[in-house]
């Protein structure tokens, strides 16, 4: 079920609506990628919920349950990191013109605020330059309810070029 209005789309999926600005054909290569595709899903998939996925960036909601948290309450530094190291490649996924998902190379974190057990995460990732081999990413984590800045990554991604650079099997 497609809803258009303007340039943008609304998908449904798996009981989501999901906001889109790319083809319905995208929006399914990225989510199969982030739900379906049994040898690349993360193990992070099933904690994200899908809001927005268009060509400049993606958007997921989390929500910080005791099983992404620390001892002391708080979303897990380390689950923020490769959550944002997923996120970037969907966000790659959804921008390269050939959907190629990339292998991060560089990673730095700024975290500014802890989101403690029970808060509702908005993850927001964006691709904001991709090259022949390079693409430069970026991940904020938000609290949904006020707003706040949660954490920042940035990261640098190694893409390959040449045959079989899209996933074709997933």
């Amino acid at each position: 079920k497609i809803l258009i209005m303007s340039n943008v789309s609304v998908v449904e999926w798996d009981g989501n609506s999901v906001v889109t600005d790319v083809s319905h054909s995208k929006v399914e290569y990225v989510l199969t990628f982030v739900y379906k595709a049994s040898s690349f899903t993360s193990p992070f998939s099933k904690f994200l919920k899908p809001i927005r996925i268009c060509k400049d960036s993606v958007e997921f909601q989390i929500e910080a349950d005791a099983t992404l948290c620390n001892p002391g309450g708080s979303l897990h530094g380390g689950y923020l990191a490769a959550i944002a190291d997923d996120l970037t490649t969907y966000s790659l996924m959804a921008s390269d013109p050939e959907g190629r998902p990339g292998s991060t190379i560089d990673m730095s974190i700024t975290f500014l605020k802890a989101a403690m057990m029970g808060t509702k995460v908005k993850a927001v990732a964006r691709t904001f330059k991709t090259g022949r081999t390079l693409a430069f990413t970026e991940c904020s984590f938000y609290d949904s309810n006020s707003g706040e800045l949660l954490s920042h990554y940035k990261q640098t991604k190694f893409v390959s070029t040449g045959a079989n650079t899209k996933m074709s099997k997933l």
